[in-house]
Order: structure tokens, then C-alpha cells, then sequence
């Protein structure tokens, strides 16, 4: 394969179907700005012209203004019909030109109201990528948008709210998927907010004005404020789709019979002046969001954010400590959300340059571009549907040396082969034992909880158990993608087990993350000790799971080692299982248990019903997965995982 992430002399078609700067053309210019950092020749078509032109242009790509199918939900009605027949003829005619004219080696579509790419994709053998960042819940109207991108040789999904919806209708396209949430850029250096609340409360309102996005509910918001003696203006930044203007009038009208003042800025490419204006951004939406590109923009911006509790915007407030959720379609309720931040002003502007802190590292834009092209690469190394993977120019040289260690290869495989036999035989089935306990899994690295017992934390979470983890190291000596940094390795490897742990059923706040340096927690095993045996005493936990303290990796040893000594200091122990990872299958340290008594023979836990979901977790790691040596992957997805149990 290339290079994680290496576009060079790749051409991508990339397809788009607006032009404006709003929340969806940002991410689709980030994606851009990825494809050119990879290497890649970049031609985007959009059906219009706009503001996004320039950017693109500007960060090296080649725009064409083209006719596009666009599938609006208006086209789905009868009335719309007419327009949906004369849309696609006119689009699959300009769309095949496209393609005959640009002959790229891939196709990345932003959206799943693009529907024609996948299958020309595929008629022309093309790789297509397919970006969704919808979440659609009518299981109709989703299986009409989503099916066509069922063609499609990679999918990426914008959040683990969308992955769910999607895999509502093709389950099968949904573990082959990627989670990859979106990259925001903040202000370079925002202003912080005012230390008081002297005068006027300033709120904002950042994006379209449309009724699914409740700008309108903001307004009785601050009514209802100003009913109880607060002084309050509004500022309300963005403006109407096409076709929506009666709700543009509606909103001036019912502003013109308030008491509270109330600005329309406009659509403003540049949104953060009105973010520092402000004091708090509201995000009142109605109805299920993908994502919440806004509320980040608030925490980027260090303001605090009000937001609906639902869908794609819990995802992207969760875990800052100056967002507030509340119920969504209830003023009263955002209004007191808003009065909470108030009464703690000093505490929320403390917290503000941490929140954004944590932002900038979940959310950083190398991170997404990253993510964005190792999805290409991948595709395009996949080769084309329908015929075999193409090797680069490196690989054809090289080949005479793969063949060369094929016998190697086929030797390892046999050992994989006998000794999960052996450990077969050997071993105790103690599945019902291992799945009914709460249980803590610490691993040394994001991935080795997956690889070493991820089915088992599946059937564990899947009778209702409680599953803790605890991430040991930073992940920041990992492999890298081209143009990833070890800073923002730490936030891509974070994000990867938050996917790979949701596939598994485990939620983000059931994840700890330590910041031990990857490669060198052997240095730090009495501070890793202390904290081991400090979480075992909070947590309490019946069952730990933890890397063995005989596997050959040195920090998997150590924190097998630390757990070990943890354990012993407790007067309440649990269970202590060790799963190996590098040490794969130990059998001689079982059928030769004298050299530590304190281990037990191999316990089995069946993996059956759920390797698939382990699968789906395995795949969430792909800024590691070029790196695993052959047979990796498939040798932690036998009919059994595998445990020692010791005795502390």
C-alpha cells in the first residue's frame, strides 16, 4: 500500500453541492485542503458559484461550475417530481462528462444528497469515497438517501449519531465505515469574555435561519428574559435557503413585536467578531443535527454554549465544562440554562481557555484532513471495483522481496494456527463466568483492549454490565499519518478508541484517558501504580482486565506488572484477568505454569455473535491498521478470546 494518507499524483474528483461558507462548505473545503496537503491534483465541481470559489481556489484547487443532481427533500413530493426527472437527466449528463473529461483516480462526494456519483463511480470503475454527514431517522426517506453510497468503496461518518442512523439501513456499509468528526478551526487568539455581566446580555445565534434550526425559539428566549427584568439583546448570524424566505419574514415580524432588540446580521463568512461581541451563543435546534460544527465554534471562540440535548449536538458538546444541554423545543428550559450560566459567570470564565484547549485537540483540522485522505488513499489502493488492487511504483520494485519472505509468512500463520489450537484444548470456556461481572479494562495503548478482549467487552456490555476503560498511555509515539503530529496523534488516537469503544457499546464517559509517554511507561511504574490502585478504590470494580505482565512489549509488561501490585494493596480484590497482545498465544507459559504459580491455565470467553462488532471496533483504528504486520487482524478474530487469571 502507499503511505498512510499519500495522494501523490492521485487526481480526486471532489463533489460538493453549494457554494456558500456555512457549516457543511467549511468541511468540505477542510476536506480539500486535505486531498492538496496529500499531494493530490484536486478538481471540485459545484453547481453554482459563491464565496467557497475562492477558497477553494485558494488552497489549490481546480473549480468547475457544473449542473449537479441534487436530491432536496422538496424534489420528493409529488408536486416536485417534474423537477427531479429534468434534475437527473441533466445532471447524470453532466456528471458523466465530468468524469470523461477529468478521468480521476477517485471520487470524494460530501454529501448523501449527491446520489448519482456511487453508481457512476462504480459503472465507470472508479473508487468513490462517500462523506455523510447527515443523520437521517425516516427509515424511507433514509434508505433513499443512503442507498445509492451502499456503492460506494469508502464511507465516512461524520459522528457516532450519524453512524447509528446509517446503519439503521446498511448495517453491512456501517462496520465497513469510518467515524471521522469534523476538523474546526478556531480563532487564533480570541478574546476572553467580559469578567462580569455589567449591562445588556449579549446572545448570538450563529447559522442557517430555518425552522428545524429554531432561531425563533432564541427570540421567545429572550423574551422571556427581559419578562424577568434581564436586559437582553439578540444578534442572529446567517440567513435562508432558497425558498425559505417566508420564514426570514416571520422571524423579522415576530422581532418587530418584541421588547427586545433584535439584529439581523446576514450571512458573514467571518463569524468570530460576532462571537467575541457576545456572551452566549445559543444552539436552540428543533430537530436531529449530524454534529454540531456551531457548538464548537462557541467553545473555540471561548464563549459558552446553550445547546438542544439531542442527537449530534450531545456528541459535539459533550465533555466541556462551559456547554450547558437542556431539553430541546422548550424555551423556558434554555432560558434557564442561560440564567445558570449567569449566576456562574467566574467559574465558566475560568473555564473557557480549558474547554477550548480540549477542543482545539479533539477537533484539530490535521486531524480530519488526515482522516479525510488516508479514507482516499485507502480506496484508491483498494484498486478499482472490479478489478485487481493496483500496486505504486515502490511496490513493483519491491515485490521480489515480498515473495521472498512468503515462506516466513506461511510459517507464522501455522504457529498462529497450532497455538490457538493448543490454547484451545487447554483452555477452561468461562464465558458466563467473565460476562456477567462489572468490569475495568486497562490497556497500555488505544487499541490493545480492542485487539486483546474486545468481543468479550461486547457480550459483557450487551447483557447491561458496566464496562469502565483506562487508556494508559498517550498514543503519541504510534505511526502517523503524514502531516500528523504527536499532539495531534494524541487527540486522532483518542478519537479512534472513543469510535471503537461506542462500536462495542461503551460509552465516552465510561473512557479515562492518562497521559503516561507512550514507549516509556516502564519509567513511571510506581506513579502508575499509585494511580492504578487509586482508580481500583473509586471505581470498585468486580473484574479487571489488563495486558499481560509476560507480553513482550514492554509497556503491555509493565502495566500488567503495575495492575498486579495494585490489586495486592486492596483489601476488596477483583478478579485479575491478563490478556496478551504481542506475546499472542502463550501456550508454553501455560503447559510450564510452575515458572509463576500464581497464574491460572487459559479461560476462554467465545467469541461468537460478537466478532463482528470487534471487527467494527478494529476498523476504527485506521491510523494503525497499514502498520500491523500480515495476519494481524484476523488472528484476534478466532472463536475465543483468551485470558490468564492471576492471583495477586
Amino acid at each position: 500500500m502507499s503511505g498512510a494518507g499519500d495522494l501523490t499524483g492521485r487526481t480526486v474528483l471532489a463533489v460538493h453541492p453549494g457554494a456558500e461558507m456555512f457549516g457543511s462548505d467549511r468541511m468540505f473545503l477542510e476536506s480539500v485542503t486535505g486531498m492538496v496537503e496529500g499531494g493530490a491534483r484536486v478538481v471540485a465541481a459545484l453547481p453554482m458559484t459563491g464565496p467557497l470559489v475562492a477558497r477553494l481556489e485558494g488552497a489549490g484547487a481546480s473549480v468547475v461550475i457544473t449542473r449537479a443532481f441534487v436530491l432536496r427533500k422538496a424534489l420528493m413530493r409529488p408536486s416536485g417530481w417534474p423537477q427531479l426527472l429534468a434534475d437527473l437527466a441533466g445532471g447524470t449528463r453532466s456528471a458523466l462528462r465530468l468524469i470523461g473529461r477529468v478521468r480521476p483516480d477517485a471520487i470524494y462526494v460530501s454529501t448523501i444528497i449527491e446520489p448519482l456519483w456511487p453508481p457512476l463511480g462504480r459503472l465507470h470503475q472508479v473508487p468513490v469515497v462517500s462523506h455523510v454527514h447527515e443523520a437521517e431517522r425516516s427509515l424511507p426517506v433514509a434508505a433513499l438517501l443512503y442507498g445509492p453510497h451502499a456503492l460506494s468503496t469508502q464511507v465516512i461518518l461524520n459522528s457516532r449519531f450519524t453512524a447509528g442512523a446509517f446503519a439503521r439501513v446498511l448495517p453491512g456499509p456501517a462496520h465497513r465505515a469510518r467515524i471521522l468528526l469534523n476538523g474546526v478551526e478556531g480563532p487564533q487568539d480570541p478574546p476572553p469574555p467580559r469578567p462580569a455581566i455589567d449591562g445588556t446580555l449579549r446572545l448570538v445565534y450563529v447559522g442557517r435561519l430555518s425552522p428545524r434550526k429554531g432561531p425563533d425559539l432564541l427570540l421567545d428566549v429572550a423574551q422571556i428574559l427581559a419578562d424577568q427584568g434581564i436586559d437582553v439583546n439578540v444578534t442572529l448570524v446567517g440567513d435562508v435557503f432558497s425558498g425559505y424566505e417566508w420564514y426570514a419574514e416571520e422571524l423579522r415580524a415576530k422581532a418587530e413585536g418584541m421588547d427586545v432588540p433584535v439584529e439581523f446580521a446576514g450571512f458573514e463568512a467571518d463569524v468570530w467578531p460576532r462571537l467575541a461581541a457576545a456572551d452566549i451563543l445559543a444552539v436552540p435546534s428543533r430537530a436531529d443535527e449530524s454534529f454540531g460544527n456551531a457548538v464548537v465554534e462557541g467553545v473555540l471562540a471561548l464563549r459558552p454554549v446553550v445547546a438542544s440535548d439531542m442527537s449530534g449536538l450531545r456528541e459535539a458538546a459533550e465533555g466541556y465544562p462551559t456547554t450547558r444541554l437542556v431539553p430541546a423545543c422548550d424555551a423556558h428550559a434554555v432560558a434557564t440554562g442561560i440564567q445558570e450560566i449567569c449566576d456562574d459567570w467566574p467559574a465558566v470564565v475560568a473555564a473557557a481557555p480549558q474547554a477550548r484547549a480540549e477542543a482545539r485537540r479533539r477537533l484539530a483540522p490535521q486531524i480530519y484532513r488526515a482522516g479525510v485522505r488516508a479514507a482516499i488513499a485507502t480506496a484508491v489502493d483498494a484498486g478499482r471495483p472490479g478489478e485487481e488492487p493496483r500496486m505504486n511504483r515502490s511496490q513493483a520494485r519491491t515485490s521480489p522481496a515480498l515473495l521472498a519472505t512468503a515462506p516466513r509468512r506461511a510459517a507464522k500463520t501455522l504457529v498462529r494456527t497450532v497455538s490457538s489450537t493448543i490454547i484451545g484444548a487447554l483452555g477452561v470456556d468461562a464465558t458466563s463466568a467473565i460476562a456477567g461481572r462489572p468490569t475495568l479494562v486497562i490497556t497500555p495503548h488505544p487499541d490493545d483492549e480492542t485487539f486483546g478482549c474486545g468481543a468479550t467487552i461486547a457480550r459483557i456490555r450487551a447483557g447491561g454490565t458496566p464496562v469502565q476503560l483506562l487508556v494508559v498511555s498517550d498514543g503519541a509515539d504510534s505511526p502517523r499519518p503524514d502531516g500528523v503530529g504527536p499532539e495531534a496523534m494524541i487527540g486522532l488516537r483518542r478519537q479512534e478508541t472513543i469510535a471503537a469503544l461506542a462500536a462495542l457499546g461503551v460509552d465516552e464517559s465510561a473512557i479515562t484517558f492518562w497521559d503516561f509517554p507512550d514507549g516509556s511507561v516502564e519509567a513511571h511504574r510506581a506513579e502508575l501504580t499509585d494511580r492504578v490502585a487509586g482508580l481500583l478504590t473509586d471505581l470498585s470494580p468486580e473484574q479487571v482486565m489488563v495486558t499481560s505482565a509476560h507480553d513482550r512489549h514492554p509497556d503491555h509488561a509493565v502495566a500488567g506488572m503495575a495492575t498486579r501490585e495494585a490489586v495486592a494493596r486492596l483489601r476488596n480484590r477483583p478478579r485479575l484477568l491478563e490478556y496478551p497482545i504481542w506475546q499472542r498465544i502463550p501456550a508454553a507459559l501455560y503447559l510450564r505454569r510452575g515458572a509463576d504459580s500464581r497464574i491460572s491455565g487459559p479461560l476462554l470467553c467465545r467469541a461468537d455473535g460478537f466478532r463482528e462488532q470487534k471487527r467494527a471496533a478494529v476498523a476504527a483504528y485506521q491510523s494503525q491498521l497499514p502498520h500491523f504486520p500480515a495476519g494481524w487482524v484476523e488472528d484476534f478474530l478466532r472463536p475465543f478470546e483468551h485470558f490468564t487469571e492471576v492471583r495477586a
